[in-house]
């Protein structure tokens, strides 16, 4: 199984990582069938000074200023 973790901590949440979970959520459930979505507080990313927030990880891939296709594309990609 795959590992999708969202970051919902503070900063996160405020740029939008809630609105990637309802997404995620609202897809097809045949388009992530082997996908297990973690929500966490924190992926360690967003201590840097370049770091662009919303955060997912996918199998230990960090995604910056994650969106939906970027998720997508990750997921497809494997």
């Amino acid at each position: 199984m795959k590992i999708l973790k969202i970051c919902v901590g503070t900063c996160c949440h405020l740029l939008g990582s809630y609105e990637l979970v309802d997404k995620l959520n609202e897809m097809d459930a045949q388009r992530l069938y082997d996908v297990k979505i973690e929500l966490t507080t924190c992926i360690n990313s967003c201590q840097s000074k370049s770091a662009q927030p919303p955060y997912a990880e996918f199998n230990g891939k960090i995604i910056e200023n994650a969106n939906i296709d970027k998720i997508l594309n990750c997921i497809t990609a494997t």
